[in-house]
C-alpha cells in the first residue's frame, strides 16, 4: 500500500504532540514494510536524509511559516497536492486536521482518511459546554482569542464530508462529532493515542514515590500551561479530593 501522510509540520518545526504523533505514524508504517510519503512544510536537508534512511520520503509545501495555518499554507498545500498526485500514485491520503487546506479531491483521487484531534471549538471557551461557565465580560475575550477558529468552520465541514474515514483519539471528540456533525456517524473510529514503552527497568510504585519524596495525592500534568489545557480545573478538582 502506498500512503501519503499530510500535515503542516514535523517535530523539527514545532515540538508539539500532533507533530510527534504524525512522525510516529510515519515511522511506524515504515517499520512495517510500507514506504510512506510525507507532505509538510520544507525541512532541513539532514532531516530529509534521516527520514529517507528510515524508509520515509518527504515532499515540501513551499511555505516559510510552519507554525500556523496561514492563508498561504491553505492555498499552497492544495497546489502541492495536485502536483504530487499528477506524478505519484497513492492508495490512500491520511491528513491531520486542516492539513489539506483548500484542496478538493477529484473522482480519481485516493480516498482520504482524516485524523481529528478535536472539533472546531474544542479546548476553547467557545465550545458549547464551556460558554455557560464564562463569567460576565469573558465572551468578548473568548471571541478575540479564539474566534479565528470559526472562520475555518466551512473548510472544516467540507473536509469532514469528503473523508472516507475519520479517526479520533478520544471518546470526547467522537461524542462532539456525533452531536455536531451527525452525518459522520458511520465513518468515525476511535483510536486512543499510545505511548512508547521506555527501554528501562520497571520501577515499583512505592519505590518511585519514596525516591521522589512524594506523600499524599500528587498531580502530574504534561503540556503547555495555558487556558486550553485546564490545569486550573485539575487543581480545583484535586483540592476537593
Amino acid at each position: 500500500m502506498r500512503v501519503l501522510l499530510v500535515n503542516r509540520a514535523l517535530p523539527c518545526h514545532i515540538t508539539g504532540g500532533l507533530e510527534r504523533h504524525f512522525e510516529d505514524l510515519a515511522l511506524g508504517l515504515a517499520a512495517r514494510g510500507l514506504h510512506p510519503h510525507l507532505l509538510t512544510a520544507p525541512i532541513p536537508e539532514e532531516e530529509r536524509e534521516r527520514l529517507a534512511t528510515l524508509g520515509v520520503t518527504h515532499h515540501a509545501v513551499p511555505v516559510a511559516d510552519a507554525s500556523r495555518y496561514s492563508l498561504r499554507y491553505l492555498r499552497e498545500v492544495a497546489a502541492a497536492l495536485d502536483r504530487l498526485l499528477a506524478v505519484e500514485r497513492f492508495d490512500v491520503i491520511h491528513a491531520q486536521e486542516f492539513a489539506l487546506g483548500f484542496w478538493r479531491p477529484r473522482r480519481s483521487s485516493p480516498p482520504v482518511i482524516l485524523s481529528v484531534h478535536g472539533t472546531i471549538t474544542s479546548e476553547t471557551p467557545l465550545h458549547r459546554d464551556c460558554r455557560r461557565l464564562l463569567r460576565p465580560g469573558q465572551w468578548p475575550w473568548a471571541v478575540a482569542r479564539f474566534g479565528r477558529r470559526l472562520a475555518f468552520a466551512p473548510l472544516w465541514r467540507r473536509h469532514l464530508h469528503t473523508a472516507a474515514r475519520i479517526l479520533v483519539d478520544s471518546e470526547f471528540t467522537r461524542r462532539d462529532l456525533d452531536r455536531d456533525f451527525p452525518a459522520t456517524r458511520g465513518i468515525v473510529r476511535c483510536i486512543p493515542l499510545a505511548v512508547r514503552e521506555a527501554p528501562t527497568a520497571h520501577v515499583e510504585r512505592g519505590d518511585a514515590r519514596r525516591a521522589l519524596g512524594w506523600t499524599g495525592t500528587q498531580l502530574l500534568t504534561i503540556g503547555r500551561v495555558e487556558w486550553q489545557k485546564g490545569q486550573d480545573l485539575a487543581i480545583e478538582a484535586l483540592a476537593g479530593l
